[in-house]
């Protein structure tokens, strides 16, 4: 529950700023710089806080407990940290021309009335999807709480297993999710100087490296990763990873209903027929043989 307000009150301070410059992509460095906040809060607030964690006397934890703190603030350090060099290098400035497509189109439909624009805005683009990132963090964070107050015990086996295994899914999403972003990046450089040379030549539509096996493969990286978080703590039982699947859940279904539909909208709007060929030859979107 903590986290929830302490993510609440990031997510209004980003609508102040969103509002202020009437850029709704400042919201977009919430995406990085939450995990990281959500961090330092566990540490110095929460019942899984330093302080909290020196008074059960830390010599007596095993040194599994040790490693999963390790493992499970490292999955969430490594994603927060990754996301926030890439908003720092594509960041273009806050002038309203540098907004995502999404918020513009978001804001065209709503923008006949500025005040339900920005009240909708508030809800919809700067709490909710934060909240659920949070949620989405929270298996790592429910670890913890658990170790600490000593409600669950930890089974070796299992949870060396789980922990090393959930580890590794996260680190193949965030790898993927890497590869994917450069090599769409390499494509955009090469593609613009191939249309200035030669603007009838070539598709604009990337189709290399891992764009060849599904359409969205850093969707695939987001995707996986959330749903890695799940096997981190899937040792310390079913109850557990049940109450704590709703951020997973909800954090696919954003993926899945909203962001994919509305790329693959703005993508088929810009490159028509060439897009159709791409989806033609790219059957999945994000997950192979299923979606």
């Amino acid at each position: 529950m903590h986290n929830i307000v302490t993510t609440a009150i990031f997510a209004t301070c980003l609508f102040f700023f969103s509002y202020i410059f009437n850029n709704t992509s400042i919201v977009d460095m919430g995406w990085g710089s939450l995990g990281i906040l959500l961090i330092l809060d566990s540490l110095i607030n929460q019942n899984i806080s330093l302080l909290q964690y020196l008074r059960v006397e830390i010599l007596d934890l095993k040194m599994i407990d040790l490693s999963l703190f390790i493992f499970g603030y490292s999955i969430i350090l490594i994603y927060s940290l990754r996301h926030v060099v890439m908003y720092i290098s594509h960041f273009k400035g806050l002038d309203i021309v540098n907004e995502d497509f999404r918020y513009k189109e978001f804001k065209s439909k709503y923008g006949f009335n500025d005040y339900l624009f920005w009240t909708v805005n508030y809800f919809l683009l700067h709490q909710i999807p934060l909240i659920i990132l949070a949620l989405a963090y929270q298996p790592i964070f429910q670890m913890f709480y658990s170790i600490i107050n000593k409600k669950v015990e930890i089974i070796e086996d299992n949870s060396v297993i789980y922990s090393v295994l959930g580890f590794i899914i996260a680190t193949f999403a965030l790898i993927c999710e890497t590869i994917a972003d450069e090599q769409l990046a390499i494509f955009r450089k090469e593609k613009e100087k191939l249309m200035e040379k030669e603007p009838t030549v070539g598709s604009r539509v990337i189709y290399i490296g891992l764009w060849k096996f599904l359409r969205h493969p850093n969707y695939f990286g987001e995707v996986i990763y959330f749903f890695s978080l799940l096997v981190f703590i899937s040792g310390l039982g079913v109850k557990l990873l049940f109450v704590n699947s709703i951020g997973f859940i909800a954090m696919a279904s954003i993926f899945i209903f909203y962001s994919v539909p509305a790329m693959e909208k703005y993508l088929l709007n810009k490159y028509k027929e060439e897009y159709v060929r791409y989806k033609n030859k790219v059957r999945y979107r994000i997950i192979p043989f299923v979606y």
